[in-house]
């Protein structure tokens, strides 16, 4: 979990700094002031991963449900190797949560949207799928997360038209939110010295305890967040017009749900990106690409929230508290406006070209992170 990388992803762009201007004279020692730097950023992530090592075993040591969910929360997640030992110790601690508190929902939705394929037995994947359908089976987001699991062709349609024919859909990463939070909140960051800290706040936020507390725990809902519904992309992103009518129906069924979803920017963002795709007509397609339009202005609005340093120490609670109304309330209390002014397009042509054709082959990149 690089929270590091993760704050300096908030940046349009990184340049590294000179340490001070002695040490700045030439590229040989620029690039010895480049490797120094890079050792103690090293130094400190390694810090700051231990530390959350230690409060996860400590945690897990507690024995109840909850503190064994924040335990696999903040685990470090090993390579995509079935048999490193850490898989071993993840599943166990989701396997005692489960039996400390058999219909405590939330140890089944952070097998699935947690754990790689290679750790399927391990975090008993098949467990905590049949125990989600038979405690929510109306729920979209079930059949969606199931996606990500399932390898046959066959099966993976049949999921995908289940959550299309869903009567709703309700994302769990709420309730992973608050939890995260509560685990984030017991870990004491590393120390920085005072010229990491200077070179750290040079590239991103002013570097403070909250900052790294709310970075590491936004990287962490984010991989919950985006692997809720990734695999529906997927499928849904090959759609043309030569798809089966069946299949591109279901697939514009989930992009409305997942365009309604309440909790979060990025699957709204998505959503809405996928229903312009497969719009039913002239006119719904144009209303889907104004809908985008307003979408890409929230967003951009929010970045620049985040990167003024408005409101960090609490800014996950806008997923706990439901994202996309939050943060318009944030832009109202501030005077900025919540639609974007007339003529107004997003700056990255990639998503210009969508708002402004919605044309397949502009929203090719919609099965890529989002730039």
């Amino acid at each position: 979990m690089r929270v590091l990388l993760f704050l300096l992803a908030m940046t349009t762009s990184v340049t590294l700094p000179a340490a001070d201007s002695t040490l700045a004279s030439g590229p040989e020692d620029s690039v010895e002031v480049g490797q120094r730097a890079h050792d103690s950023l090293g130094a400190w992530q390694k810090a700051w991963e231990d530390a959350m090592d230690q409060k996860a075993m400590a945690l897990a040591a507690r024995g109840d449900s909850r503190s064994l969910l924040m335990a696999v929360a903040l685990a470090r997640i090993p390579p995509f190797d079935a048999t490193d030992p850490t898989w071993s110790r993840l599943g166990g601690w989701l396997d005692a949560a489960r039996i400390a508190a058999p219909d405590d929902a939330r140890v089944d939705w952070m097998a699935l949207l947690l754990c790689h394929h290679e750790a399927r037995d391990a975090c008993s994947i098949d467990t905590a799928g049949r125990a989600l359908k038979r405690r929510d089976p109306d729920n979209a987001a079930v059949p969606l997360a199931l996606l990500r699991w399932e390898e046959d062709e066959r099966a993976s349609r049949a999921l995908l038209h289940e959550a299309a024919m869903a009567q709703g859909y309700e994302s769990p990463v709420p309730e992973l939110a608050v939890l995260i939070k509560e685990a984030i909140a017991q870990i004491e960051p590393p120390r920085m010295t005072p010229r990491l800290r200077s070179m750290m706040e040079t590239w991103a936020w002013p570097v403070s305890d909250e900052v790294l507390r709310y970075n590491q725990s936004m990287q962490i809902l984010t991989t919950y967040t985006w692997h809720l519904p990734a695999a529906a992309y997927a499928m849904c992103g090959l759609a043309t017009e030569e798809t089966p009518e069946e299949r591109r129906d279901d697939c514009r069924r989930i992009m409305v749900m997942l365009a309604a979803d309440d909790a979060s920017l990025l699957v709204t963002l998505f959503g809405t990106m996928g229903a312009v795709r497969l719009p039913t007509g002239e006119a719904d397609g144009a209303a889907w690409r104004e809908r985008l339009r307003d979408r890409f202005w929230l967003m951009e609005r929010a970045a620049w929230d985040k990167n003024s340093g408005t409101g960090l120490p609490d800014d996950i609670a806008i997923i706990i508290e439901r994202e996309p109304a939050v943060l318009r309330e944030r832009l109202r209390s501030q005077g900025m406006s919540l639609s974007p002014p007339d003529g107004w397009l997003p700056a990255d042509p990639r998503r210009r070209d969508l708002v402004t054709t919605g044309h397949a082959e502009a929203a090719a990149w919609m099965r890529e992170p989002l730039p």
